[in-house]
């Protein structure tokens, strides 16, 4: 391509390509911050649920068990099959959190989970990736996962084509976060999931400048006061303060 003069950007951060601008997933973040959210949740144990050994996998797999602090129990599921690393997970100390490599796997494991009567959000937490709605629709849960920055990758490729076609020369590497959205599949406390809850609807409100307190309280069902507990225990600051910071950021 570049021998043509055609401007280029990798988004596989699988290859090795050198001669051209990389973006991607900042796939070792996706297991340090879901490590530090299943122990944040109560997790004594932690895995990561993945095919094969790529290394997409490698690095959510070390991502995970890097961040680890309290987890006394650490197991690295290298097993053939899926029906062995269920079997394997089933054994686990309990709360055990899992770090799957996609929802559709992050459902498959629920199903099972709860065939063998384990509790999802209590004596199991559940992430997975791709933040995929069906998934948790099929699973009877809302599955906590990470939702993958494409829009923010192709704006970042797209001002990275511009600048070589004014001469640049970049042979960058970047990697893009993504975001963990924490549903119910791990959060096992009803003080977290309504912390959450309250999170994502002072973000989905913030084109609205009449929407306030009250009707945020009102709208989830609960007393100011036990919303204000809630967000305060789980993210520190209070109802106002946290719409105040979304509208300011």
């Amino acid at each position: 391509l570049t021998e043509r003069g055609v401007k280029a950007v990798n988004l596989f951060h699988l290859s090795n390509i050198r001669s051209l601008p990389q973006i991607s997933v900042d796939d070792r973040k996706i297991g340090s911050e879901a490590g530090q959210h299943l122990e944040e949740q109560g997790a004594r144990s932690l895995t990561y649920l993945g095919r094969g050994q790529s290394l997409q996998n490698k690095l959510r797999e070390s991502g995970l068990f890097e961040s680890a602090r309290k987890a006394k129990y650490i197991c690295r599921l290298h097993l053939e099959t899926e029906v062995r690393q269920f079997e394997a997970i089933q054994n686990m100390r309990k709360p055990v959190g899992i770090l799957c490599t996609s929802d559709q796997l992050a459902r498959r494991l629920i199903l099972k989970l709860r065939e063998a009567k384990i509790e999802v959000g209590n004596e199991a937490l559940v992430v997975g990736i791709g933040d995929e709605a069906v998934e948790s629709i099929f699973a009877g849960i809302e599955i906590s996962s990470f939702r993958l920055p494409a829009a923010a990758i192709g704006a970042i490729a797209a001002k990275k084509l511009e600048a070589q076609m004014v001469g640049a020369n970049d042979i960058s590497r970047e990697n893009v976060a993504a975001e963990l959205v924490a549903r119910a599949s791990s959060l096992p406390t009803r003080s977290a999931r309504l912390a959450t809850r309250a999170y994502r609807m002072a973000e989905d409100a913030l084109s609205d400048p009449d929407f306030n307190i009250a009707q945020m309280a009102r709208q989830m069902g609960v007393s100011r006061r036990t919303l204000e507990l809630s967000l305060r225990g789980e993210f520190g600051e209070s109802p106002y303060q946290l719409l105040s910071r979304l509208r300011w950021e």
